[in-house]
């Protein structure tokens, strides 16, 4: 610290400015206005991946975010352990590793004596990872597929998750994959903090 440069102290200068600007960011866990007490909670998934952007290896980033009762809860941002073919297989394998969690939350739940009523809803922006998900017969084009990543397929079976799409502008997992614009970003925040657009408003007013 005693050979610190310019740069040192405009980088230090910007992170004290993002923590002043994000000191009221939070999670805010709330029961939903009207819910009844013996509704169970809602656990919803989203998954995201950008295929092959890492620029050492060619692999692909796996994004996923998952809400009880629209409360973040948990997330991850990681470079996938193999290298992807497809856009279509990237997007299928965050959904694998998104899976994982929704089998661990909803089992912590169940401890909790708040067991999730029916399948969770996991929500992916790419069609073709969906179908990939709901096909039992492994085709020509999907058998390079690691099998563990198949595992999905026995969820949906069991009813344990469904798969449903979500337009690209919605997916909020898409902040965990790459660097987004400040708009994009800006429109995904609330999700990632748990506040509503308008409290958000609020808190940029006052800064």
């Amino acid at each position: 610290m005693d050979r610190y440069t310019t740069v040192h102290w405009q980088a230090a200068k910007h992170v004290v400015r993002y923590l002043k600007a994000t000191s009221e960011h939070g999670l805010l866990f709330k029961r939903r206005s009207g819910t009844r007490k013996d509704q169970p909670l809602d656990l919803v998934c989203y998954s995201d991946a950008s295929f092959g952007t890492d620029q050492l290896t060619g692999r692909s980033t796996t994004g996923f975010t998952c809400y009880i009762n629209g409360c973040l809860v948990s997330w991850s941002s990681r470079l996938q352990p193999t290298g992807a073919l497809s856009t279509a297989e990237a997007e299928y394998m965050a959904v694998s590793a998104a899976a994982q969690d929704v089998v661990f939350l909803r089992q912590l739940l169940m401890d909790l004596d708040e067991p999730e009523d029916g399948a969770t809803k996991m929500l992916t922006d790419n069609q073709a990872a969906i179908a990939i998900g709901n096909d039992h017969v492994t085709k020509p084009r999907t058998k390079h597929i690691r099998v563990r990543h198949h595992f999905v397929r026995e969820l949906i079976a069991d009813g344990t998750i469904v798969l449903q799409h979500c337009p690209g502008t919605q997916m909020v997992a898409d902040a965990l994959t790459k660097a987004l614009d400040k708009q994009t970003f800006e429109q995904h925040l609330p999700r990632l903090v748990g506040t509503s657009t308008a409290e958000t408003e609020q808190r940029k007013a006052r800064h």
